[in-house]
């Protein structure tokens, strides 16, 4: 019985483990995508010499980004919801892609000023996560960064049935046997 209970748990987290997987693979390349966009974005303006100038709506890349923003907006929830999970294969299967957010947020820290000041001369392209609008144009990974650090929580903590116990009582012996060899 509890064989079979253990092969229907495997036969379920084999299609999770191929979610993560293609998840991991479709936010990593997003984000590649979005930090070549977010570039040329955010740099538009001081190579032109017009600090403040940002690129039109309706330049192509501004039209560009905003598909891969869309999809960023979509698929991160996934990644952190698939990196919350119980089964440390589909977990692990995509921590890089949740890496790759920490990387986009630390890079969007060091020049704050200029996305603000993007957002600000743009600002129908951002409406944060909480509103009601249907599509946030612009990828701001702070907006994902309290999700992340509740998942990562969640993911410390003991199950319900973790026996502290034994674990105190395994600790024990190790520090007598090396107390031993010394």
């Amino acid at each position: 019985d509890n064989n079979r209970h253990r092969e229907e748990d495997e036969s379920f987290l084999l299609p999770l483990e191929k979610l993560s997987m293609l998840t991991e693979l479709v936010v990593l390349e997003l984000f590649n995508c979005w930090c070549r966009y977010e570039d040329l974005l955010l740099n538009s303006s001081e190579s032109s010499g017009t600090a403040g100038t940002a690129l039109p709506v309706d330049s192509p890349a501004v039209v560009s980004a905003k598909p891969t923003s869309a999809l960023l907006h979509l698929s991160v929830p996934i990644a952190i919801r698939l990196l919350g999970h119980r089964s440390v294969t589909v977990s692990a299967a995509v921590a890089g892609a949740c890496n790759k957010l920490i990387s986009v947020l630390r890079a969007q820290q060091k020049r704050l000023a200029q996305v603000q000041s993007y957002l600000a001369s743009h600002p129908d392209l951002y409406e944060h996560p909480s509103s009601q609008d249907q599509i946030i144009p612009f990828f701001v990974a702070m907006d994902y960064l309290n999700p992340l650090l509740m998942c990562i929580y969640q993911q410390m903590h003991y199950p319900e049935d973790f026996d502290f116990e034994a674990a105190i009582e395994f600790e024990s012996e190790i520090v007598e046997a090396k107390n031993e060899v010394r």
